[in-house]
């Protein structure tokens, strides 16, 4: 639209030229010449004022430094423009008389021109006459001819429908003519066996006889293959001896015992590993917790030493506890809490080429808590391509299913509702495996001192065995304290617990005031930890 808008400007322009070239050309007492250029001049004038403006306003919308400039520019030259074609309006001044003059002369020479013209317009009108005339001639010649192609394109339907029909015709009689051929086969191949059993007495003698030789299963069945030598069997005993064909067998009658263990999946090489490892080295410390190793793989890799990463990441979120003070001061406090109660305490310096991890420190909120943190303990943060998850054996999955912990929620009418409080930090780990816990904070837990290193006592929320630890112990202290606090209180903390949570029923309030004493009682002599 602008080039276009461009272009006009150009071209009005060079018709001003024009008319102040001729004008320049005409004698003063021409007066017909002088307001012919003076009404040309004018529409220029205003033909370029309304091209000039809407320039100028595209110029100015467009808002871009090369614009602006060309816009300043086009202003200051549209202004000397238009005060050239002002002052020459004015000097092609004409007096009202010559101008009225000039009017009557005009319409004379019209009408003169339209009478000399009458004649011409009648010619034109009866050419005009006579072309339409040999127009109409040659469209109903057209006409015809269209008729002609369509009766010739119907024709060639017609006989392409017949073609059509005369094919199928043909196809439907040489299929009845082969079923006609597959019948007479048929037919005297019956005449020829007829025939045959007429000579032979009604006896038919094959000319070869086929077998197949065939081997008996210890089962019964039948195969072409032949039967392996060697195979075991297996016969259940009743009190009345085992049989044995061909094989020495220790007599077992344990073979097709049931067991609570038949619908759980089978274990993994891992978990044997996992499972080995917690009967080994899971042990009491001298508090009464509960002891155990970082359940690592075997062969695994060294790991790196990752404290510059793991730096990086605490001044990361130092700089968010300026901008979030309620959140640093719920991370303060959980942090004051986790060094009371000893699960954390000051690293000792690392001996020479000692390995060693550092874990980055982060806040959870739980959606329906919104004023209680966690802090996690980001153990599958990676660097140099390894983690701590990626190098410890996850553990057995050893947690009860919630959808069965429901539905035997179902059969009594008292509920009981219990959480073990920081189920994670109530087992230590062994002395040899805490430099595998390090993590990065700031001294007597005061923003305003320098970050140094600490070290977890116990297991942290973060790592992958950590749950499978935790419920491991949980259910080998159910175990020890059987025959002290009743197989009831097994159940409770073995079949009807989820993680941390317990839930059950029981008949009356009684027994389930009971219950949750001896619970409590039989959690707290060890771990020294309350239950609600």
């Amino acid at each position: 639209m602008m080039q276009n808008i461009e272009a006009g400007i150009e071209l009005l322009q060079t018709e001003v030229e024009l008319c102040l070239e001729r004008f320049s050309t005409t004698e003063q007492e021409d007066t017909n010449t002088l307001l012919e250029l003076k009404k040309t001049l004018n529409l220029c004038y205003c033909k370029y004022s309304r091209y000039s403006d809407e320039y100028m306003k595209f110029l100015k919308n467009t808002k871009t430094e090369e614009s602006l400039q060309v816009y300043k520019e086009h202003k200051i030259e549209d202004a000397k423009y238009k005060n050239i074609l002002e002052r020459a309006l004015q000097q092609m001044k004409v007096s009202d008389k010559d101008e009225k003059e000039s009017k009557l002369t005009h319409r004379s020479e019209a009408h003169s021109r339209t009478s000399s013209n009458s004649s011409s317009v009648a010619i034109r009108k009866r050419a005009k006459a006579e072309a339409a005339q040999a127009k109409l001639e040659f469209a109903m010649k057209e006409a015809d001819l269209q008729k002609q192609k369509a009766h010739i394109e119907e024709q060639e339907k017609v006989a392409s429908a017949k073609t059509i029909t005369k094919k199928a015709e043909l196809e439907a009689e040489l299929e009845l003519l082969n079923y006609k051929k597959e019948a007479a086969a048929a037919t005297a191949e019956a005449d020829a066996l007829e025939y045959e059993q007429n000579v032979s007495g009604g006896i038919h003698v094959p000319d070869d006889v086929t077998a197949y030789l065939t081997h008996l299963a210890p089962d019964g069945r039948a195969s072409i293959l032949q039967p392996c030598p060697y195979n075991y069997d297996i016969h259940e005993s009743f009190g009345c001896g085992s049989v044995n064909f061909g094989v020495s067998q220790k007599k077992d009658d344990s073979i097709f015992e049931r067991t609570v263990q038949d619908d759980k999946p089978g274990l993994s090489i891992k978990d044997r590993q996992f499972l080995t490892l917690m009967q080994t080295y899971l042990q009491k410390d001298k508090d009464g917790n509960w002891c155990s190793p970082l359940p690592f793989r075997t062969p695994r890799r060294r790991l790196p030493n990752n404290r510059a990463m793991v730096l990086h990441r605490a001044k990361s979120l130092e700089k968010s506890f300026y901008s979030d003070p309620l959140k640093q001061e719920h991370i303060f406090t959980f942090m004051q809490k986790l060094f009371e109660c000893k699960h954390a305490e000051v690293a000792p310096p690392l001996k020479n080429d000692e390995e060693c991890w550092y874990l980055p420190v982060f806040g959870v909120y739980h959606p329906k808590k919104p004023d209680k943190v966690r802090c996690v303990f980001d153990s599958s943060a990676s660097y140099d391509n390894v983690s701590l998850n990626s190098v410890m054996l996850r553990g057995r999955d050893l947690t009860n299913y919630l959808v069965g912990v429901h539905l035997r929620f179902r059969k009594e009418i008292v509920g009981i509702m219990a959480d073990i409080q920081q189920m994670f930090y109530s087992f230590s780990v062994i002395e040899e495996h805490r430099n595998y816990l390090r993590f990065l904070w700031y001294e007597d837990n005061n923003i305003e001192k320098e970050l140094i290193e600490y070290r977890m006592r116990v297991h942290a929320f973060g790592n992958s065995p950590s749950p499978a630890i935790a419920t491991y112990a949980l259910q080998k202290t159910a175990e020890i304290t059987l025959q002290t606090y009743g197989k009831d209180v097994q159940d409770f903390v073995c079949r009807n617990s989820y993680v941390d949570d317990a839930l059950t029923l029981v008949c009356n309030e009684s027994e389930a005031i009971d219950l949750l004493n001896r619970t409590t009682e039989a959690l707290k002599d060890i771990w020294k930890l309350a239950s609600t």
